[in-house]
């Protein structure tokens, strides 16, 4: 990773999904598990829980703070391949845009392009949202005090009223794009700032009881889901997670000649949020350039440079 702070993330992806990025101004998150990693979340979860696990109590306070949070993150890790309970979804960039690994995997094998986003922009993406009842209404049946860090306290707020309220449709934005962090030593210290944070006297920052599930099932998710194994270090990976905590993100579905039916959601981009496409350098480069500029222009988008990948390979 690099010191500087990347202006443009780069999105990998083939000719078909280029099309539709540029005629619905669109990007997909995928459901997490379904994404190439295979221990997709569930290695942070595991990072996660060694550390809480290791972490020594000074007081009372924190020990029902780490037990809270360790039966919270149980029950998110057991939901994972549950369809009914809260789904995570994530779209990925890189920081390189004209990257071999990336053309291989990911860009149709060299034939495929780089979509460069503007990195502030990625913070105003929007989507779709259904909210079966009133927010308050769901901190008030699950937050009580009096309830012990057990399954029957674990912050759920879906599981609420959820089929007896009519439901609410209307839109959230993302956080924005965050960088992902590889291997043991990074994810170690990533989580032991969670870890911190969880403990944390809420007696000095007037923070709920339940701050620990809270914070475990939204924040702490969310950073989970920026943690890799090493061997994905060369992608230069950043991510747009979703992992929404009051509100159920509306899904769409699509093939996959792999895993069949896989869920997603539909990001909205703003304006002008697409800045650059580089072509890939499979066959026949200059004439899909031009093909791309034509699309462009027939689209009536603007402001958008196309260039040609340097990288010396033959697909």
């Amino acid at each position: 990773m690099t010191n500087s702070q990347p202006d443009t993330l780069y999105h990998y992806t083939d000719t078909n999904s280029l099309m539709s990025i540029l005629r619905t101004q669109t990007l997909w998150a995928t459901d997490a598990i379904y994404l190439n990693d295979t221990r997709e979340i569930r290695y942070g979860i595991k990072k996660f829980k060694q550390v809480l696990n290791s972490y020594t109590p000074t007081n009372d306070a924190e020990s029902w703070a780490v037990r809270a949070a360790s039966v919270q993150i149980d029950d998110i890790e057991k939901s994972l391949y549950d369809g009914d309970s809260r789904r995570v979804y994530v779209t990925c960039f890189s920081e390189k845009s004209d990257s071999l690994s990336q053309w291989r995997g990911y860009g149709s094998s060299g034939s495929g392009f780089a979509i460069g986003f503007d990195k502030k922009l990625l913070a105003d993406l929007r989507y779709d949202v259904e909210s079966a009842v009133d927010p308050l209404k769901i901190i008030h049946a699950s937050m009580r005090d009096d309830l012990e860090p057990t399954m029957s306290s674990i912050v759920d707020p879906f599981g609420i009223d959820r089929f007896n309220s009519k439901s609410i449709v209307g839109w959230a934005k993302t956080f924005g794009a965050f960088p992902v962090e590889y291997g043991n030593k990074k994810a170690r210290s990533a989580c032991a700032s969670l870890v911190e944070s969880i403990v944390e006297d809420r007696s000095k920052t007037g923070l709920p009881k339940q701050w620990p599930q809270i914070f475990t099932a939204t924040v702490g998710v969310e950073r989970l889901c920026l943690i890799k194994d090493k061997s994905f270090k060369d992608e230069r990976e950043w991510r747009v997670v979703v992992a929404e905590f009051l509100r159920k993100p509306i899904p769409e579905f699509r093939s996959n000649a792999t895993l069949g039916v896989v869920p997603y959601i539909v990001l909205k981009l703003p304006p002008n949020a697409i800045k650059s496409i580089v072509v890939g350098p499979g066959r026949h480069a200059s004439i899909r350039k031009e093909s791309v500029k034509q699309l462009l222009a027939q689209l009536g988008v603007t402001g958008v440079e196309v260039i040609n990948s340097e990288v010396p390979f033959r697909s």
